[in-house]
């Protein structure tokens, strides 16, 4: 345990915004979790844009499929229907 005498006391408080006096050494402990928060926070931002943009990517894969799908399927409709229509006038 250190010992201070009352002028290293008083040497090592500042005045906060609050007009209180605060030990520097917790003013500067609080800004370096600050800064961890802010870094972990701004890592959660640059992973969430990346996930974000992975997203955009699958889903516009997603919608090519879904007209590809749709395209096949109505071919094969019209293809169905145009046999039926053959098969009715008896041209097969």
């Amino acid at each position: 345990m250190q010992k201070y005498t009352i002028k290293q006391i008083w040497r090592s408080m500042k005045e906060s915004s609050e007009g209180e006096f605060v030990r520097y050494e917790d003013v500067e402990q609080e800004s370096k979790i600050n800064a961890r928060l802010y870094n972990n926070l701004w890592n959660d931002f640059v992973n969430a844009k990346r996930e974000n943009k992975q997203a955009q990517a699958l889903v516009e894969k997603l919608e090519e499929r879904v007209l590809v799908l749709f395209v096949i399927s109505a071919v094969s409709i019209g293809c169905t229907v145009v046999r039926l229509i053959l098969w009715s006038l008896g041209a097969l």
